[in-house]
């Protein structure tokens, strides 16, 4: 049998196989690929597909039994509650590398989408080592380049939900630009460098709650009033160890806003709420069952989840994550030499009154998966986790590049051609904005080909 044969019965077989199972529109761009006939897929005088590869399975089971589970790093799970709303990665969506009109002259140090419904939602702002922030349109063309004053920018993006932009320089403290890069406010955040920082808007105002986390170990609650220009602190919460990632979300119910961290040598995720002006812890998530002990690894990055996304009319916080029936929180590990991802689901804070923070509550029950991935890392590593509701998964940026995770089968594979150590990551849509060691900024566009 010559090897066009091969090839061509191999084509009928599975066209047959499509039609069979009524894959109509797989089959039909399958036919147009291979050119086949449909007569071919009607013609009864071949065996099936089934009947071939049973026959194979019979002839040499334990063999292929062994082969097809090293196919995948996890065992078999089950499936997850239908409220999550987990589905397979959209494999139709492949990435494309933007062009930016002047990419910044040094190393990205952070990056950050425009999100949310405002105005500037979609722009892109970038700070760079050479003390210069860039901000871009959705185009990709620059806006402005400012030049820092107060050292490198840790720090930079948009206020969702308004037309004001902010710098977080080296000293710790914040500048607030209008619509015309016009400075509307500067303020003192932190004694040390702003290492994380997210913004609640207050009703339709122009006042902001700004939580922050700078290197003195601290996470501090201020009131930004932009049409007054002035700054106030609300109050300080100390931490022991360093902060390892911040997660600012809403409370759908009260229209609250509800701050997630994690720390260095805890394994425990820290929720904390604001009630009269300060900060109060209302409870913690367990990121391992382990209740006798707080540290066996540590959370390098967390993000938070929801594929079943609701439009709520009347939010005016929409870049922030909704806490409802669903919500999952995902926790890039710090394990070795490979990254374990930890997929949590988020508590119900809806009875926020009932939590005491005297006694907050420990929930040990929250851990959905605990997966091993194929993203190598090492006690020096810096995974970025980032929701990416377009594909139904997540992306992690790594020392390798950017990884994709199908959280429906808890596979991990890379997602863009680059392969160098990322810096900076994150999402927007359909895009992917990515820094990397070497210096290059990079945004990637996924589209179904």
């Amino acid at each position: 049998m010559t090897q066009s044969t091969v090839d061509r019965l191999t084509q009928i077989l599975v066209a047959q196989y499509l039609a069979k199972h009524a894959h109509e529109a797989s089959l039909s761009q399958f036919m147009q690929e291979t050119g086949l006939p449909r007569s071919a897929v009607e013609a009864a005088e071949y065996e099936t597909l089934e009947t071939l590869v049973a026959e194979r399975v019979e002839y040499n089971e334990s063999a292929l039994a062994n082969q097809l589970a090293q196919n995948s790093l996890n065992d078999a799970m089950p499936e997850l509650d239908p409220r999550f709303g987990v589905r397979a990665w959209d494999y139709t969506q492949h990435a494309a590398a933007m062009p930016l009109e002047r990419k910044p002259p040094s190393m990205t140090i952070d990056l950050q989408f425009g999100a949310g419904a405002g105005p500037l939602a979609g722009y892109l702002s970038a700070s760079t080592a050479a003390r210069t922030v860039n901000f871009y349109d959705r185009d990709l063309r620059v806006l402005r380049e400012l030049q820092s004053t107060s050292g490198v920018v840790k720090k930079c993006g948009v206020l969702a939900g308004s037309s004001f932009y902010y710098t977080c320089g080296f000293n710790g403290s914040i500048c607030v630009y209008n619509a015309s890069f016009e400075r509307v406010l500067g303020h003192q955040l932190h004694a040390r460098i702003v290492t994380d920082i997210q913004f609640f808007q207050v009703g339709d105002s122009a006042r902001f709650l700004c939580f922050s986390c700078g290197l003195d170990n601290h996470v501090k609650l201020h009131s930004l009033d932009l049409d007054s220009s002035s700054a106030e602190l609300y109050d300080s919460f100390k931490l022991i160890t360093p902060c390892t990632s911040f997660q600012l979300v809403q409370e759908p119910v009260q229209k609250c806003p509800l701050l997630l961290l994690t720390r260095l040598d805890f394994s425990h995720i820290i929720v904390l709420g604001v009630r009269g002006g300060e900060l109060v812890e209302m409870s913690r998530i367990a990121m391992n069952s382990a209740q006798f002990s707080a540290h066996s690894f540590n959370a390098r990055s967390m993000c938070l989840l929801n594929l079943q996304q609701t439009t709520d009319p009347t939010s005016t916080n929409k870049h922030l994550v909704p806490v409802q029936k669903g919500t999952m929180i995902a926790v890039a590990t710090s394990h070795t030499p490979f990254m374990r991802l930890i997929l949590l689901e988020m508590p119900d804070f809806s009875e926020l009154s009932q939590f005491s923070d005297a006694n907050p509550k420990i929930y040990y029950d929250k851990i959905l998966r605990n997966m091993a991935t194929t993203i190598a890392q090492d006690q020096f590593s810096q995974p970025i986790v980032k929701a990416f509701l377009h594909a139904c998964g997540l992306v992690v940026g790594c020392d390798s590049g950017i990884y994709a995770v199908d959280l429906s089968n808890c596979d991990t594979w890379q997602a863009v051609p680059e392969s160098k150590r990322v810096k900076a990551l994150d999402v927007c849509d359909n895009r992917i904005a990515a820094s990397y060691a070497g210096g290059d900024l990079e945004v990637w566009c996924f589209e179904s080909r």
